[in-house]
């Protein structure tokens, strides 16, 4: 169980970071699918993590907790993936401009 918990953590925050390096290096694109795969695939795997912690605790902790904490966690890792996207959106501009 403490293996799935490390685990299940950091390919999570792995798989996330990975997904922001290559949208900032700009070998991905800002999309729909990009967005659905770094913050929602992300979340649920970390969700999965906290919800093995609070049965590690000993909390009654099933399914509907990994649910109700995955929108949660995706609103924290969409706010870094907003911050990572106008980014790239305001430097591809700003080569834009220089290269006029």
């Amino acid at each position: 169980m403490l293996l799935v918990l490390i685990v299940s953590g950091c390919l999570g925050s792995f798989f996330y970071y990975v997904m922001l390096d290559g949208l900032m290096i700009g070998k991905l694109e800002g999309s729909w699918a990009i967005w659905s795969r770094c913050v929602l695939a992300s979340s649920l795997l970390i969700s999965v993590s906290a919800t093995i912690v609070a049965h590690y605790f000993g909390a009654n902790a099933n399914l509907w907790l990994t649910f109700s904490l995955w929108p949660l966690i995706a609103l924290v890792l969409h706010g870094g993936y907003w911050v990572v996207a106008s980014s790239v959106n305001r430097k591809s501009e700003s080569e834009i401009q220089d290269a006029e």
